[in-house]
């Protein structure tokens, strides 16, 4: 952006007024956080998160410039009003910003085409395990209903798998593969 290059112009000039203690060095600052302000406007209208960035340090620096230690020793008349008009109209568009949201979007939603039955996610078959938790609602449990607490105890391992996971020597007394293995169709992921 061309502000920059202007702007580090500016800044030198400023700097070098400074060190040979002259008044005007307020004056052209003041110029530089206006013209800052104008930019950063410019750039990004009044959305505070995008304009901080873009002036916050230079406002900062101009509230140290009115500091009487800073201002000790210039040569010239005081200059300080016109830098405290540039830090006051910068704090004014900082305040408006802070309260407006320039990238709300106003609207109404509708309510002509609400469905009634909503898929919400609870779709899985019954003999699945599609989600961590079953289904999208995390429901953790089976409906399938042939087990019971009545034939429970008569089940036998249809099968085993070893993912590979043994205890080590130096893991504590007892270990578990915590995860939860997910089948879908005839394939078991774990």
């Amino acid at each position: 952006s061309w502000y920059y290059v202007v702007a580090g112009l500016a800044f030198l000039i400023a700097a070098w007024l400074l060190y040979r203690r002259r008044s005007t060095a307020l004056w052209l600052y003041a110029a530089i956080v206006l013209g800052t302000l104008a930019w950063a406007v410019w750039e990004t209208g009044f959305d505070w998160w995008e304009l901080g960035p873009r002036g916050g340090v230079i406002v900062l620096l101009a509230l140290w410039l009115l500091t009487p230690w800073a201002r000790r020793g210039l040569v010239g008349p005081d200059a300080r009003a016109p830098l405290i008009l540039a830090v006051l109209a910068s704090l004014a568009v900082a305040g408006y910003s802070m309260t407006s949201d320039p990238k709300d979007i106003a609207g109404e939603l509708g309510t002509d085409k609400v469905v009634a039955n909503a898929n919400l996610g609870n779709d899985v078959p019954a003999g699945e395990w599609h989600y961590y938790g079953r289904t999208q609602f995390g429901q953790r449990y089976s409906p399938l209903d042939q087990i019971t607490p009545d034939n429970v105890a008569k089940l036998q391992p249809a099968w085993t798998y070893q993912t590979g996971d043994v205890k080590g020597p130096d893991d504590v007394g007892e270990t578990t593969y915590q995860v939860t293995p997910l089948k879908i169709g005839d394939t078991l992921y774990i």
